[in-house]
């Protein structure tokens, strides 16, 4: 299954994105870094992992095509 986690590099983002992957799922995630991306060191290498570097206010559809899920934890925070 393909599912696209937004917010990947997040605190929940980064925490449901090595579940998801250690439950065989393949994951894209997406964020802009703007506050970081430490979480996901640990599955950057990961076989079932790809990431980008966007930001949803310029559009996503060639991502999502083909994703079965979206979970979407994008959101500017403090």
């Amino acid at each position: 299954m393909r599912v696209v986690v937004t917010g990947a590099g997040g605190h929940f983002g980064s925490f449901l994105t090595g579940r998801l992957l250690q439950g065989g799922m393949d994951v894209v995630g997406i964020d802009t870094l703007l506050y970081g991306g430490v979480g996901l060191l640990s599955v950057f290498s990961h076989p079932g992992f790809r990431f980008e570097k966007r930001d949803l206010r310029d559009g996503l559809p060639d991502i999502c095509a083909g994703a079965e899920v979206i979970v979407h934890l994008a959101a500017l925070v403090g």
